[in-house]
C-alpha cells in the first residue's frame, strides 16, 4: 500500500493507532508501508473505506486520494469521511457518547 503512510500521517495517526482501528498488528502496518508485505483484498477495501479513498490510491495507481471517489461521498471531505468511518466502527456505547456530545454542540451553536 504505497500511500498508506501518507494517509496515516495526514490523519495524525501512529502505526499503533491505525493497527488498533483496523484490528491488525502494528508490525503489519509497518510491513505494508515499507513494501515488505501486501494486504489482502478485504484489508485493502477496509482501509480505503476507512480513509474515504480508493484502493487505487492506496496502491499508488492514481495520484489523488479522491481521483476515483464518486457519488454522494464526493461532496464529503476526506476528514469528514475519516470521522464518519471512526463513528461506524465505534461500539454502541461509544456511538451514544458521541451522539450526546454532538447534541450538546448543536445546542450550543443555537445559542450563538
Amino acid at each position: 500500500m504505497k500511500n498508506l503512510k501518507i494517509l496515516r500521517t495526514s490523519h495524525h495517526l501512529s502505526q499503533s493507532d491505525l493497527s488498533n482501528l483496523l484490528h491488525i498488528s502494528q508490525q503489519s502496518i509497518c510491513k505494508y508501508e515499507n513494501g515488505y508485505s501486501e494486504a489482502n483484498e478485504t484489508l485493502l477495501i477496509k482501509t480505503a473505506d476507512f480513509f474515504g479513498t480508493s484502493v487505487d490510491y492506496l496502491l499508488g495507481r492514481c495520484n489523488s486520494s479522491s481521483d476515483s471517489i464518486s457519488g454522494n461521498n464526493s461532496r464529503i471531505t476526506q476528514e469528514e469521511t475519516f470521522y464518519l468511518n471512526l463513528y461506524r466502527i465505534a461500539s454502541k456505547e461509544q456511538q451514544q457518547a458521541i451522539n450526546i456530545l454532538l447534541k450538546g454542540c448543536t445546542n450550543s451553536l443555537k445559542n450563538i
